[in-house]
């Protein structure tokens, strides 16, 4: 009877793999009903069933029993490893997932403390966790300011840069990263002094490591610029936009997007410091560009 679940059980991963989901999750179905009738209610496999096939249903997002598979499966085992094992952590970030804005916030905290206690602070999953709370507060304020979440995520962004720059020093792409992120939240609330900084010191990490000409390297300008243009620094922005624009044409190619985008924030960058006559050709090409996709699509 075991061998017959561990067939279900591995033809639901082969038949995901082989790109079949629903079939995958056919199978996952009856490796959970062969699961409930061989095994005890608390063990293992049964816990093992659920979470294979949560993982396979959310892929599709529509099935109102995802809920309860993952809360069943972490109870299951939180009673065989404790409340505190790292086992308990998945079955955490996919609830954190599926709840209401407080709870999940609450779920993740839950993953920090579990991780901290298993790795020690500074490790690579505790800034994933980090990582992923930021994430969180920041899609709610994104949504709705009035959630107020920015301390927090201020502190999530600044722990996992102190962490990052623990584990790889002060030259590593992680760290421009995380530097990348602190500032761009510290942009958008106001500290622009501090923006500045980490802005400048996430770019020289990249210029040194990624070379002068790469697509990060377009961002963290363009970023900056527009830091420049709301502290009404016009010509440094000017200058950044300008970069940003002519990286992007050697790396994408003079019909792209990427490229399309640039110079209709230009154009709009003009407009705003009445330069209209210079604006209209970027916005034309722009235009044009876009056109170009709309018609190779």
């Amino acid at each position: 009877m075991i061998l017959k679940w561990e067939v279900l059980y591995h033809e639901a991963h082969s038949l995901y793999q082989k790109g079949h989901l629903d079939c995958a999750i056919a199978a996952a179905r009856i490796a959970l009903q062969k699961a409930e009738q061989t095994f005890t209610h608390n063990h293992t496999n049964i816990a093992k069933s659920l979470n294979i096939l949560t993982e396979l249903l959310i892929m599709t997002g529509n099935d109102d029993d995802l809920y309860q598979y993952c809360k069943r499966a972490l109870a299951i085992y939180e009673n065989i490893y404790g409340v505190e094992h790292i086992i308990i952590t998945k079955n955490l970030k996919i609830l954190a997932k599926l709840s209401d804005a407080r709870t999940a916030a609450t779920l993740y905290n839950r993953i920090l403390e579990i991780k901290e206690k298993t790795y020690g602070s500074a490790h690579p999953s505790v800034v994933e966790t980090l990582d992923d709370l930021a994430d969180h507060y920041n899609r709610l304020m994104e949504r709705d300011y009035r959630y107020g979440f920015g301390n927090e995520l201020a502190n999530a962004l600044e722990r996992a840069l102190e962490i990052n720059e623990k584990l790889y020093g002060d030259e590593h792409p992680t760290v421009a990263l995380s530097l990348s992120k602190l500032a761009w939240h510290y942009f958008r609330y106001g500290r622009q002094l501090d923006s500045e900084n980490l802005f400048k010191r996430a770019l020289v990490i990249d210029e040194k490591l990624l070379g002068t000409e790469h697509p990060d390297i377009a961002t963290l300008l363009s970023q900056l610029g527009m830091l420049y243009i709301e502290q009404k620094r016009y010509s440094e922005a000017e200058l950044n936009l300008e970069r940003a624009l002519i990286i992007r044409e050697v790396v994408f190619g003079p019909n792209n997007r990427e490229v399309a985008c640039s110079l209709e924030f230009l154009a709009s960058f003009y407009i705003s410091t009445d330069r209209k006559e210079i604006a209209v050709p970027f916005r034309q090409r722009a235009e044009e560009i876009y056109k170009i996709n709309a018609n190779t699509n």
